[in-house]
């Protein structure tokens, strides 16, 4: 079964493999080499199309179908690169779960939700070549967790939080609590 490939991959016969574009392979190594130095995804973003760079994607149906359009990066699809396991060369099925549910006017949504790893139903590591190691892609997603400030729990007691404000000072002036 054929099913599509993150940009980076390409099949060679049933196996899956880097992708023999060079330009396409130093875009994707790109990407981690700027998280690694820049720390977060808006900080690739930004150092990426600073340096007037072009980042592919795969088009798929119409004139366009399996061709690579090259345009510029955007936050979502760094950080879609960085927590996804194929550029680790893990296989995992699962990471997704969607569900259907009535809107307020009666049309029917599809929400899509990231599955916990642990709650994966498939997952072989060293399925194929990846761009970075299984310990880096943990890494990647912790510190992208960790860069987080739309937590829906807040990481102190709310007290502390305002405490923390007050105290604070911003150009000299105190941020009120």
């Amino acid at each position: 079964m054929r099913f599509p490939l993150p940009v980076g991959f390409v099949f060679e016969g049933d196996k899956i493999v880097l992708d023999p574009d060079q330009e396409v392979q130093g875009a994707v190594r790109m990407i981690f080499a700027l998280f690694r130095e820049a720390g977060s995804a808006f900080g690739v973003t930004g150092r990426f199309n600073e340096l007037g760079l072009r980042f592919p994607r795969r088009s798929y149906g119409g004139a366009w179908d399996g061709k690579l359009v090259w345009g510029p990066l955007v936050h979502s699809r760094v950080t879609s690169i960085l927590l996804n396991p194929s550029y680790a060369g893990v296989y995992v099925f699962g990471r997704y779960q969607s569900s259907k549910e009535v809107g307020p006017a009666g049309e029917i949504r599809v929400k899509s939700r990231r599955t916990p790893q642990d709650a994966w139903r498939v997952m072989i590591p060293d399925h194929h070549e990846g761009y970075i190691g299984w310990d880096q892609y943990i890494a990647n997603g912790a510190r992208l967790n960790a860069n987080r400030t739309n937590l829906e729990v807040l990481r102190a007691p709310p007290e502390k939080a305002c405490a923390y404000f007050r105290a604070c000072s911003c150009a000299g002036v105190a941020v009120a609590g």
